[in-house]
């Protein structure tokens, strides 16, 4: 038995067009805006690491009414700027939106523009805003 070609309607054709339309349309799209592959800055050199450490007793001298600055009340960072909190103290301590646990480092790479605002536990304003931009 000898195979036949299969014979091909023109809608056949015009769908298999179609399907390559939306794809290059999606690729050619997402190649203009730069999102076809988004890579956190991680190893980028340009990147800075803001690492701030929270020493043992810093809760204590805070409750003691000392005024304790250990970060900025504003920070300014750019996108894919890290930023990392070492709490060596005994209790927790909230800076920004960020909250680290005794013994605890929390890191956090900054992946686009925007504001973030909250209380600061070691920082006498009681606040930090951090700027990414």
């Amino acid at each position: 038995m000898t195979a036949r070609p299969t014979a091909r309607t023109p809608e056949d054709t015009a769908g298999r067009r179609g399907w390559w339309a939306v794809a290059l349309v999606l690729v050619g799209t997402l190649a203009m805006t730069g999102t076809a592959v988004t890579v956190v800055r991680d190893r980028n050199p340009a990147a800075a690491d803001f690492r701030y450490e929270i020493p043992l007793g810093t809760g204590n001298r805070v409750d003691a009414g000392e005024e304790v600055a250990i970060v900025p009340s504003e920070l300014r960072v750019r996108p894919g700027d890290r930023l990392t909190i070492v709490n060596d103290d005994e209790r927790l301590h909230d800076l920004g939106v960020f909250t680290v646990r005794p013994g605890e480092t929390a890191s956090f790479v900054f992946p686009s523009p925007g504001v973030f605002l909250g209380a600061c536990s070691v920082h006498p304003a009681g606040t930090l805003t951090i700027y990414v931009e």
